[in-house]
């Protein structure tokens, strides 16, 4: 393995916001998938935030705070839906991972 990418969902985003930080020199990027906590330190790594619009127990307006604190290494992509997007709305959103890792496969392979 060259390149691992840490994901979480729910609890684990958050989950994923506290370790990105103390993994980064291990990692390729992150993965946040309706959870994410915006006062935990940036990890510099790139990062996806994926998260819907009516999400009751996470509120989308966390999530858009750790992406925009990302600055140009976060992406944020939002969904119409709840908390649990990625059950309800599965093919959206691993089309939305998919697209990012791409993009980042991208990023890694230029000179």
């Amino acid at each position: 393995m060259h390149r691992i990418y840490l994901a979480g969902l729910s609890n684990g985003g958050v989950g994923v916001s506290y370790l990105g930080p103390r993994l980064s020199a291990n990692l390729k990027g992150l993965i946040l998938i309706s959870g994410a906590d915006p006062d935990t330190p940036m990890s510099g790594l790139p990062v996806l935030v994926v998260h819907s619009n009516h999400d009751e127990r996470i509120p989308v307006a966390l999530a858009q705070r750790y992406a925009r604190q990302a600055g140009d290494r976060g992406t944020f992509y939002e969904l119409e839906g709840d908390h649990f997007v990625l059950a309800k709305c599965a093919d959206a959103v691993r089309d939305v991972i998919v697209a990012w890792l791409a993009q980042q496969e991208q990023v890694t392979e230029e000179p």
